[in-house]
């Protein structure tokens, strides 16, 4: 009994002299382990970002994209039924595995030519590709099923003029272009599209004087569903500025006084008259919105008409060709 007794003692003896693990509560070392995921939240690449706006996913930044592990584990995965449409930067490089295959309301999808990778199950077999002929992404399509549009070359801007009351565009033709697209922005908007043509000249009236817009055109196709062609991300710009209309032609003096609305933007004025049959004459420049003058001569019938110009005495408008008529009689003085 005396032995069991000091068996059982020197049990306790070892049970207390033992370390107790700490509870997570009780310790304040303690650190959760965490399992590192393939991506972080804002990432879906090493140097790519990714963002859900109006409709549109952005894929942004450079690089190649991550592989997934199914449609599920994308980290756009809880938007997928507000996507409608995506939009990849030009200097990503690559497209994941499973990277779009449940974004079932994207219908087409325009691959830069930049793209070099694919990956398993990228995007559902109904989607359209846009691409470049050769590249991965008609090697994609043509593996998987899917209908393939060749990119066409990309329209360019070869003229911006102020008109009497818009800015007129005009831009190269491309092969194969069904219809194209002008975008326009200014300092405070995006990209917005202004119309469809099937011409290569638009008439932009819709401008305010005074401001500075960027165009860019792009290739569309005959329905107008889906873009066939890239577009220039910085546009052309230029800042409107409109015809002075004439308001008011009197004979003062012996002399004509004209006055003219001010225009937004304008720096100074150039005034110019001309007789039947003949053509523009410089009267003379100002920075105010009138100007009187002589050498009129009486019963003889004027045109006179204003533009815009520089500091240095360059043209930044149009002006109206037909002019103002005007004819001072001998009864004038």
């Amino acid at each position: 009994m005396k032995r069991f007794i000091a068996i059982f003692l020197a049990l306790l003896m070892m049970a207390a002299v033992l370390p107790v693990p700490a509870s997570a509560e009780e310790s304040d070392d303690y650190e959760e382990s965490e399992v590192p995921l393939p991506y972080d939240g804002a990432l879906c690449g090493d140097h790519l970002s990714w963002a859900v706006e109006a409709g549109t996913l952005t894929i942004s930044g450079t690089g190649d994209m991550y592989d997934f592990e199914s449609e599920t584990d994308v980290p756009w995965f809880e938007s997928y039924t507000e996507i409608e449409s995506i939009d990849l930067g030009p200097d990503v490089t690559g497209i994941g595995d499973y990277a779009f295959l449940g974004c079932t309301g994207v219908s087409v999808l325009t691959v830069p030519a930049g793209i070099c990778r694919i990956g398993v199950y990228a995007f559902g077999s109904t989607v359209r590709i846009l691409g470049v002929s050769g590249s991965a992404a008609e090697t994609f399509s043509l593996e998987n099923g899917n209908p393939f549009t060749p990119l066409i070359s990309q329209p360019v801007i070869t003229s911006l003029s102020n008109s009497v009351s818009g800015v007129t565009v005009t831009w190269s033709s491309s092969d194969d272009a069904q219809l194209y697209r002008i975008f326009r922005k200014s300092v405070s908007t995006d990209w917005m599209p202004l119309a469809d043509t099937e011409s290569c000249i638009y008439y932009d009236s819709s401008v305010e004087s005074g401001t500075e817009y960027a165009y860019t055109v792009q290739c569309y196709s005959g329905d107008g569903l889906y873009a066939a062609s890239s577009r220039n991300e910085d546009g052309v710009s230029i800042t409107y500025i409109a015809a002075p209309p004439i308001t008011g032609i009197a004979a003062v003096g012996g002399g004509v006084h004209i006055t003219w609305e001010k225009v937004s933007g304008a720096v100074k004025y150039r005034v110019f008259r001309k007789a039947e049959g003949g053509t523009w004459t410089r009267i003379g420049d100002t920075a105010g919105t009138s100007i009187t003058f002589g050498g009129a001569v009486k019963g003889t019938e004027y045109r006179y008409t204003v533009r815009c110009i520089d500091a240095a005495g360059n043209y930044v408008s149009s002006y109206y060709s037909n002019g103002t008529a005007f004819t001072m009689s001998d009864t004038m003085r």
